[in-house]
């Protein structure tokens, strides 16, 4: 028979339901917030609650966001011609960090898993082939504007990863809708999309 009361033990085994959360840690935990001031517990519990009801995937690209679109995509200096793609939205904020990647995401929202019924199909594939044939169109209305004597490009700096960038002419560099369903389905034949730009 546990010695604690039942609502600490519930509380216990709530905890322990999170990530990264031991049995032991979850105890700790759980006595600390019994002890706590009330308000301090009703501001943790509000807290929560109000991520949870306010967090959401984004429109455009899947990323956590409280805003359409998220903060990334409606950046004016990102660089909208690359889009890195990742399984979760989780794993654009590890990318983030680094502090090294500048252009945009799109989140896949899981992996392909033939043992668990995971095809193509059930991924964010078609999210994404819109949002290629989108941009391959402001592509090809940029081309006349970089022509232009004032408007040099910068050079790009070489990155890894599955990036692909969009371009008006597919052949030189850029990435076709087939190329990029064989990104998501072959991600280790396509670790690395760099190209320098003309």
């Amino acid at each position: 028979m546990s010695s604690l009361p039942e609502p600490i033990s519930a509380l216990i085994s709530a905890l322990n339901g999170l990530p990264g959360v031991g049995p032991r840690s979850a105890e700790r935990i759980a006595l600390h917030l019994a002890q706590a001031e009330p308000e301090l517990v009703r501001q943790l519990a509000q807290a929560i609650l109000t991520a949870r009801e306010r967090i959401q995937t984004c429109q455009t690209c899947g990323a956590l966001t409280d805003v359409q679109p998220c903060a990334i995509c409606s950046h004016p200096r990102r660089d909208g011609s690359l889009i890195c793609l990742v399984e979760q939205p989780v794993d654009i904020i590890s990318i983030e960090k680094s502090g090294t990647y500048d252009g945009k995401y799109h989140v896949l929202a899981g992996k392909i898993s033939p043992l668990n019924g995971v095809g193509p199909e059930d991924l964010r594939i078609a999210e994404l082939e819109t949002r290629h044939q989108f941009l391959s169109g402001q592509a090809i209305r940029r081309k006349g504007s970089e022509a232009h004597p004032h408007r040099s490009r910068p050079a790009r700096r070489k990155r890894t990863g599955i990036c692909r960038r969009i371009d008006a002419e597919p052949s030189v560099g850029g990435a076709s809708s087939n190329e990029l369903r064989s990104a998501v389905t072959n991600p280790s034949k396509n670790r690395v999309a760099t190209r320098p730009d003309a």
